[in-house]
C-alpha cells in the first residue's frame, strides 16, 4: 500500500520559544497533514544534540533533546503562566540555539526545583523503566556539566568507570543527576502524548536513527567494548566517507567505529536495544547510511 507524507524536523515547527517543540504547533501540523490526506510525518533525529547543533551529532543515542519540551503544557505548579511568558525567545526565521538553550535550561531547572513527591514517584517509575540507558546518561551529563571537558580527559577512575568512583560521583552530584532524570521524563512524556495524538488521526511518525554515535557520549563511555577503542579508550578507527560528488576531499566525521566482533559475543545486544528503543519512539524507522551497515 502506497502512502504519502511530509518531512519536517521538529525544530522547524511554529513556536514562540525560538525553536519548534511538542506543543500547539506540532498538533496544528498533524491536523494539517490529515486535512491534506497525508499519512506519514517524517522527522529528523530527536536525540540530544551535540557539536554544531546537528541532529546527527547527538550526545546520546537514547536521550531526547530537551529543547523540544513544550513549556506551555508544563503544569502551572512547576512554572506559572507569567514565568512561561518570560522564557519566550523571539527568533522568527531561524533557531537561535544560544538563546534557546539558555532560556529553556533556566525554565526546566526552575520547574525541577518545584517537583513534589507525587511527580517524583512518576519520575522514579520512568527511571526504572529506562535504567539501561538513563542512569549512565544522567550521571554522564552531571559530571560533564561540572568539569566542562570530554570524558576521555576525566580522572582515570571515572574514565574507566571504577564502580566506587562512579557511586561517589552519583552521590555527590545527586541533585544534578536528578535534574537530568526530570528533563528526560518531560521529554518522553510529551513526545508519547504527541505521537498518540498523531496516530489517533491516522498519521504515522517516520523517525531517523544515525548509524554512529559521538565519541563524547555516555554510549561510548558506558559501552566501550562495543566500539573500536584501544587500551586507553582512544578510537583505533573513525567514521567518514571517501571523496564524492558532495565533497571532493571526502568527509571526516570522527565517530568511533563499532567493534562488530566484540558486539557479536553479546548477540549485538546494545545495537538491538538501540533499535528497539527507536521503534518505541516511531512507527517507521530509517537507519541513516543503512547501505554502510549492510556492508559491515
Amino acid at each position: 500500500m502506497r502512502k504519502a507524507g511530509v518531512l519536517l524536523p521538529i525544530f522547524s515547527l511554529m513556536s514562540e520559544y525560538g525553536i519548534g517543540d511538542f506543543g500547539a504547533g506540532a498538533r496544528y501540523f498533524v491536523d494539517f497533514l490529515k486535512s491534506m490526506g497525508f499519512k506519514i510525518w517524517q522527522i529528523l533525529p530527536i536525540t540530544t544534540i551535540g557539536a554544531g547543533n546537528s541532529p546527527y551529532s547527538g550526545i546520546s543515542a537514547f536521550a531526547g533533546n530537551p529543547l523540544f519540551v513544550d513549556l506551555v503544557t508544563i503544569d502551572d505548579s512547576l512554572l506559572s503562566k507569567s514565568e512561561k511568558e518570560s522564557f519566550k525567545v523571539y527568533s522568527p526565521y531561524r533557531v537561535d540555539y544560544s538563546a534557546v538553550k539558555e532560556q529553556k535550561t533556566k525554565a526546566l531547572q526552575l520547574a525541577y526545583s518545584r517537583v513534589d513527591k507525587d511527580l517524583q514517584a512518576k519520575i522514579d517509575e520512568f527511571k526504572a523503566q529506562n535504567s539501561f540507558w538513563l542512569n549512565d546518561y544522567a550521571l554522564f551529563m552531571a559530571i560533564a556539566e561540572e568539569r566542562g571537558i570530554e570524558w576521555s580527559s576525566w580522572d582515570r577512575e571515572l574514565k574507566f568507570r571504577d564502580s566506587i568512583a562512579l557511586q561517589k560521583e552519583a552521590d555527590r552530584l545527586k541533585d544534578r543527576v536528578g535534574y537530568y532524570y526530570f528533563e528526560q521524563y518531560l521529554f518522553y512524556t510529551q513526545w508519547t502524548a504527541l505521537k498518540q495524538y498523531a496516530n489517533a488521526r491516522g498519521i504515522e511518525i517516520f523517525g531517523d536513527m544515525p548509524i554512529y554515535v559521538a565519541l563524547n557520549s555516555p554510549d561510548v563511555w558506558a559501552n566501550a567494548d562495543v566500539f573500536s577503542l584501544d587500551d586507553e579508550l582512544v578510537p583505533t578507527e573513525v567514521a567518514g566517507v571517501p571523496p564524492d560528488y558532495f565533497a571532493e576531499d571526502g568527509q571526516l566525521w570522527n565517530n568511533p567505529l563499532y567493534d562488530w566482533e566484540s558486539m557479536a559475543k553479546s548477540d549485538y545486544e546494545w545495537f538491538v536495544s538501540r533499535i528497539e528503543h527507536s521503534l518505541k519512539l516511531y512507527d517507521i524507522l530509517r537507519i541513516d547510511h543503512f547501505r554502510g551497515l549492510c556492508e559491515y
